[in-house]
């Protein structure tokens, strides 16, 4: 790619790494800039770019040790802008999800009613899918002096650590218990028929669930764990 960009008559890699080579640190340093500038004019992310650009400078690398040049590619690299896409369901979209969810749930749907725990812990206290998957029996407390928790492990820490939820929260996990069983294990397990067997879910399938509801709802907005967990919406009442 920058072989085709830098060089007209012969864009072969190995005219571009000729060319950086019989240049100077700053003159290959401004040449290998100007490359990342229409890179970035291209409307390629900044992660993308950087990509390219540390292609360049590894390989410039690698001829620096093999005795080609005797400088290195410094203050290339472009300023990393993560892109996230964050958009998700407006608060009237996740209160008609969270109203089919209940009045499944009423009706005795044992699915419903354990992804309306779920998904309530995505929502309203902003847990990942990690941390919704990897919670067990013993992490909820439903009469915490401070009020109603749970303890999920949270990404890179070694610790459970006690999160407060909303009461409606706790009575759609009690709920959920009421149909799960008090048998020791994971709290969110798979559903076979009728009745909750002892396989735990994981990250993928909370995220396909979601999806699932989100399409029975008639939600249009992307409904993934990220948004919906962290949309920046204040949460529907608990």
């Amino acid at each position: 790619r920058f072989a085709a960009w830098a060089l007209v008559d012969d864009a072969r890699p190995e005219r571009a790494l000729e060319l950086l080579c019989s240049l100077d640190a700053g003159r290959a340093g401004e040449l290998v800039r100007r490359w990342r500038t229409e890179l970035e004019a291209s409307g390629l992310a900044s992660g993308s770019v950087g990509g390219y650009v540390t292609a360049l400078a590894s390989l410039v690398g690698a001829a620096r040790r093999a005795g080609l040049v005797g400088w290195r590619l410094e203050g290339v690299q472009p300023r990393y802008e993560p892109r996230c896409d964050r958009r998700g369901p407006r608060r009237g979209d996740v209160e008609r999800l969270f109203a089919l969810l209940d009045e499944r749930a009423a009706q005795g749907d044992p699915f419903a009613t354990r992804d309306a725990a779920l998904l309530r812990l995505c929502y309203v206290a902003a847990l990942r899918r990690s941390d919704v998957a990897g919670l067990r029996l013993e992490d909820f407390d439903a009469a915490g002096t401070s009020g109603p928790t749970v303890r999920p492990r949270r990404k890179g820490a070694k610790e459970r650590r006690a999160v407060r939820v909303a009461g409606r929260v706790a009575e759609a996990i009690a709920a959920w218990l009421r149909v799960r069983g008090d048998e020791p294990g994971p709290l969110f397990v798979r559903i076979k028929g009728r009745g909750p067997l002892p396989a735990p879910l994981n990250g993928e399938t909370i995220r396909r669930l979601l999806r699932q509801w989100a399409k029975r709802a008639g939600i249009a907005a992307p409904c993934r764990p990220l948004c919906f967990g962290s949309s920046g919406r204040s949460p529907p009442p608990a």
